[in-house]
Protein backbone atom coordinates (compact mmCIF):
# COMPACT_ATOMS: atom_id res chain seq x y z
CA UNK A 1 0.00 0.00 0.00
CA UNK A 2 1.44 3.27 -1.16
CA UNK A 3 0.41 6.51 0.70
CA UNK A 4 1.26 9.79 1.19
CA UNK A 5 1.88 9.77 5.52
CA UNK A 6 1.72 12.52 7.60
CA UNK A 7 4.55 10.99 9.16
CA UNK A 8 7.45 10.04 6.54
CA UNK A 9 9.65 8.30 8.81
CA UNK A 10 6.19 5.89 8.72
CA UNK A 11 6.98 4.67 4.75
CA UNK A 12 9.85 2.41 3.61
CA UNK A 13 11.94 4.45 0.82
CA UNK A 14 9.61 2.66 -1.87
CA UNK A 15 6.82 4.31 -0.51
CA UNK A 16 4.86 1.88 1.46
CA UNK A 17 3.65 1.91 4.84
CA UNK A 18 5.69 0.49 7.73
CA UNK A 19 3.36 -2.62 9.41
CA UNK A 20 2.53 -2.28 13.19
CA UNK A 21 1.24 -5.00 14.19
CA UNK A 22 -1.16 -4.45 17.60
CA UNK A 23 -1.81 -7.62 20.10
CA UNK A 24 -4.19 -6.57 22.57
CA UNK A 25 -7.44 -8.93 23.57
CA UNK A 26 -9.14 -5.42 24.58
CA UNK A 27 -11.05 -4.36 21.62
CA UNK A 28 -11.07 -0.75 23.17
CA UNK A 29 -7.48 -0.32 23.39
CA UNK A 30 -6.59 -2.23 20.27
CA UNK A 31 -8.60 0.00 18.22
CA UNK A 32 -7.12 3.03 19.82
CA UNK A 33 -3.89 2.16 19.11
CA UNK A 34 -5.02 1.45 15.22
CA UNK A 35 -6.36 4.91 15.25
CA UNK A 36 -3.18 6.40 17.09
CA UNK A 37 -0.83 4.59 14.62
CA UNK A 38 -2.89 4.84 11.53
CA UNK A 39 -3.15 8.43 11.90
CA UNK A 40 0.75 8.65 11.71
CA UNK A 41 0.99 6.30 8.32
CA UNK A 42 1.59 3.03 9.39
CA UNK A 43 0.09 -0.25 8.24
CA UNK A 44 -1.77 -1.31 11.16
CA UNK A 45 -3.00 -4.70 11.69
CA UNK A 46 -4.17 -6.41 14.98
CA UNK A 47 -4.06 -9.88 16.79
CA UNK A 48 -6.34 -10.40 19.87
CA UNK A 49 -3.87 -12.73 21.57
CA UNK A 50 -0.45 -13.87 21.48
CA UNK A 51 -1.06 -17.38 19.22
CA UNK A 52 -2.98 -15.23 16.44
CA UNK A 53 0.41 -12.56 16.64
CA UNK A 54 2.96 -15.34 16.66
CA UNK A 55 0.74 -16.57 13.27
CA UNK A 56 0.91 -13.56 11.69
CA UNK A 57 4.51 -12.73 12.33
CA UNK A 58 5.63 -15.99 10.66
CA UNK A 59 3.37 -15.17 7.79
CA UNK A 60 4.53 -11.73 6.83
CA UNK A 61 6.54 -10.22 9.93
CA UNK A 62 5.56 -6.45 10.78
CA UNK A 63 8.39 -3.92 11.00
CA UNK A 64 7.36 -3.46 14.83
CA UNK A 65 4.68 -5.11 17.27
CA UNK A 66 3.23 -3.12 20.10
CA UNK A 67 2.32 -6.74 22.50
CA UNK A 68 0.16 -6.78 25.53
CA UNK A 69 1.17 -8.94 28.89
CA UNK A 70 -1.84 -10.51 30.07
CA UNK A 71 -3.92 -12.26 26.94
CA UNK A 72 -5.51 -16.16 26.60
CA UNK A 73 -4.15 -18.43 24.72
CA UNK A 74 -0.62 -17.27 24.55
CA UNK A 75 0.64 -14.18 26.17
CA UNK A 76 3.52 -12.09 26.37
CA UNK A 77 5.76 -13.81 27.24
CA UNK A 78 5.16 -16.76 25.81
CA UNK A 79 5.01 -14.17 22.32
CA UNK A 80 8.51 -13.30 23.56
CA UNK A 81 9.89 -17.07 24.19
CA UNK A 82 8.48 -18.11 20.75
CA UNK A 83 10.55 -15.24 18.36
CA UNK A 84 13.59 -16.25 20.92
CA UNK A 85 13.58 -19.53 20.15
CA UNK A 86 12.81 -18.81 16.55
CA UNK A 87 16.25 -17.34 16.36
CA UNK A 88 15.17 -13.96 17.25
CA UNK A 89 12.51 -11.63 16.08
CA UNK A 90 13.04 -9.31 12.82
CA UNK A 91 10.59 -7.42 14.42
CA UNK A 92 10.54 -4.47 16.92
CA UNK A 93 9.07 -5.28 19.93
CA UNK A 94 7.35 -2.69 22.28
CA UNK A 95 5.64 -3.94 25.43
CA UNK A 96 2.38 -2.02 26.25
CA UNK A 97 0.70 -3.58 29.71
CA UNK A 98 -0.33 -2.79 33.17
CA UNK A 99 2.13 -4.59 34.76
CA UNK A 100 4.36 -2.16 36.11
CA UNK A 101 6.48 -4.62 38.85
CA UNK A 102 10.34 -4.60 38.27
CA UNK A 103 10.14 -8.40 37.56
CA UNK A 104 8.25 -7.94 34.56
CA UNK A 105 10.05 -5.39 32.70
CA UNK A 106 13.22 -7.38 33.54
CA UNK A 107 11.85 -10.54 31.95
CA UNK A 108 10.54 -8.68 29.11
CA UNK A 109 13.51 -6.64 28.35
CA UNK A 110 15.77 -10.16 28.75
CA UNK A 111 13.14 -11.94 26.44
CA UNK A 112 13.93 -9.64 23.71
CA UNK A 113 11.26 -6.56 24.26
CA UNK A 114 13.09 -3.67 22.82
CA UNK A 115 10.80 -1.14 25.04
CA UNK A 116 8.37 -1.48 27.80
CA UNK A 117 5.76 0.64 28.21
CA UNK A 118 3.21 0.98 30.94
CA UNK A 119 -0.91 1.13 30.34
CA UNK A 120 -2.08 3.97 30.64
CA UNK A 121 0.18 5.37 28.05
CA UNK A 122 0.98 8.91 26.90
CA UNK A 123 0.11 8.56 23.41
CA UNK A 124 2.79 11.01 22.13
CA UNK A 125 5.24 8.99 24.03
CA UNK A 126 4.77 5.77 22.31
CA UNK A 127 4.47 7.17 18.95
CA UNK A 128 7.80 8.79 19.53
CA UNK A 129 8.94 5.39 20.82
CA UNK A 130 7.80 3.65 18.10
CA UNK A 131 9.49 6.03 15.31
CA UNK A 132 12.72 5.52 17.00
CA UNK A 133 12.70 2.04 17.06
CA UNK A 134 11.88 1.94 13.41
CA UNK A 135 14.25 4.53 13.08
CA UNK A 136 16.73 1.74 13.76
CA UNK A 137 18.53 -0.60 11.93
CA UNK A 138 17.82 -4.56 12.93
CA UNK A 139 21.59 -5.11 13.12
CA UNK A 140 21.71 -2.30 16.10
CA UNK A 141 18.17 -3.39 17.25
CA UNK A 142 20.15 -7.03 17.77
CA UNK A 143 23.09 -5.58 19.52
CA UNK A 144 20.75 -3.50 22.15
CA UNK A 145 19.12 -6.64 22.61
CA UNK A 146 22.62 -8.31 23.28
CA UNK A 147 23.75 -5.61 25.61
CA UNK A 148 20.87 -5.86 27.61
CA UNK A 149 21.37 -9.95 27.88
CA UNK A 150 24.38 -9.82 28.39
CA UNK A 151 25.33 -7.27 30.64
CA UNK A 152 23.21 -6.92 33.81
CA UNK A 153 23.79 -3.16 34.23
CA UNK A 154 22.75 -2.67 31.36
CA UNK A 155 19.19 -3.99 31.88
CA UNK A 156 19.43 -2.60 35.50
CA UNK A 157 19.59 1.06 33.77
CA UNK A 158 17.13 -0.13 31.20
CA UNK A 159 15.07 -1.58 33.94
CA UNK A 160 15.20 1.84 36.19
CA UNK A 161 14.85 4.21 33.78
CA UNK A 162 11.03 2.29 32.17
CA UNK A 163 10.25 2.55 35.66
CA UNK A 164 11.02 5.63 35.99
CA UNK A 165 9.46 6.93 33.23
CA UNK A 166 5.94 5.38 34.90
CA UNK A 167 6.19 7.20 37.99
CA UNK A 168 6.85 10.78 36.25
CA UNK A 169 3.75 9.81 34.06
CA UNK A 170 1.37 8.84 36.77
CA UNK A 171 2.58 11.88 39.20
CA UNK A 172 1.46 14.08 36.15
Amino acid sequence: MSITALNPEAVHADGTAMAVLVVDDDPLIAGMLRLVLESEGYEVSHAEDGRAALETIRETPPACMVLDMMMPHVDGYGVLEALAADGGARTRVVMLTCCSQEEDVRKCLRLGADEYLTKPVDVDFLLHTVRDLLAMAMDEVRARRAAVENDESVLTERVATTLGRHAQFLAG
